[in-house]
């Protein structure tokens, strides 16, 4: 009998899988009234739309496109939490305009992605999120036998966290398999159909549904929420396997003064200088040994520092290390094993005989 090997540690954002390539695609980022949320990768190449960094500067490399996997909403006169809904527009508020991406844009279901944004997203989430600008194609959803979905120039304009398109939320790359049961329940899109109903309310495409496909919604109607973002997958440190999917450990720039002196060694023992180190509940000094791939061997936390400079020791004794490993170390804030973290650069330590044999 075959048994799959389980998933590692691994560098960087190479082991989040899109639809269909592996099992474990999904990824844990962001709480709902103190649930963790689970995501899953549609793309590691965006979503076709331009991007900018949290710092303003474009962004020309890939982009893992991400959609919530569990249907969001807000308690009425509460928080945003799972499996309560919400309207695209609130009863008349819906400006009067035909333009699809002004109907986006001015809408209530804009507004409720951007309080998402804030109230459940840390700042080093949000910081590894990339402003979105896309304009939206014409589009004829399938079984729809009439009236295709109308181009919408300009829809996205610098969203970092957004609904999907009603050709995003059909598009089999992305793994939605046409007339395929995800959920139970309409969720929204951002796309205006270009009709109304006999109240003259817009009527916006509903994500996939029992029966599969696409439905159409009053906007003043109550449907669920499955915020989509771009992240920048150079953000991502490490991903590390919890069951269910990955955690992520983000970059956090704000931490960008940690950092180490030359190591000494003594036998097994690796004597790590550090400085700048944040202090406090949750606070470590971790050192990572990976292989030249990236493959995470080993991971260890060597101190709570109580004081931001210090020495850390790593005992190599009884760990299994190869020629041509690397050794780093980072300054981070470690969470619960469904919540993301955050750290420092990873900075290479020079080893000297490293490692020992």
């Amino acid at each position: 009998m075959l048994f799959q090997r389980p998933p590692a540690m691994t560098l960087g954002a190479a082991a989040l899988a899109v639809p269909g390539k592996r099992p474990r695609d999904d990824l844990w980022m962001g709480t709902a009234n103190g649930d963790p949320i689970p995501w899953r990768v549609l793309s590691r190449e965006g979503n076709g739309g331009e991007y900018q960094t949290a710092a303003g500067e474009p962004h020309t490399g890939s982009a893992l496109l991400l959609v919530t996997q569990v249907l969001l909403g807000t308690r009425f006169q509460g928080g945003i939490e799972k499996n309560f809904d919400l309207r695209f527009y609130e009863e008349d508020t819906e400006p009067e305009t035909e333009d699809p991406a002004a109907l986006w844009r001015q809408s209530a279901a804009r507004r409720w992605c951007g309080r998402f944004l804030e109230d459940c997203l840390s700042p080093p989430e949000r910081d590894a999120l990339l402003y979105t600008s896309k304009s939206d194609r014409e589009y004829p959803p399938v079984g729809w036998s009439s009236c295709p979905i109308p181009a919408a120039p300009g829809i996205l304009e610098g969203d970092r966290v957004f609904f999907l398109s009603a050709q995003e939320a059909e598009n089999e790359g992305y793994g939605f398999k046409n007339k395929q049961k995800y959920v139970e329940k309409h969720w929204w899109t951002r796309s205006y159909r270009g009709t109304r109903n006999y109240r003259g309310q817009a009527e916006i495409a509903a994500g996939i549904t029992m029966g599969g496909g696409l439905q159409l919604a009053a906007s003043d109607s109550r449907q669920y929420a499955r915020p989509a973002v771009n992240l920048d997958p150079g953000r991502v440190l490490f991903t590390t396997p919890v069951t269910g999917g990955w955690k992520l450990t983000l970059l956090d720039h704000s931490r960008k003064d940690f950092a180490v002196g030359p190591v000494t060694q003594t036998g097994s023992l690796l004597t790590i200088p550090y400085r700048n180190a944040r202090t406090g509940p949750g606070e470590r000094i971790t050192a990572i040994i990976a292989s030249e791939k990236g493959t995470v061997r080993h991971c260890r936390t060597l101190a709570a520092p109580e004081c931001p400079d210090g020495e850390a020791v790593l005992d190599l004794a009884p760990l299994t290390c190869k020629r041509g490993d690397r050794l780093f170390l980072c300054s981070e804030q470690c969470r619960g094993d469904y919540e993301t973290d955050w750290s420092s650069p990873l900075l290479e330590a020079a080893a000297g005989p490293f490692p020992v044999t």
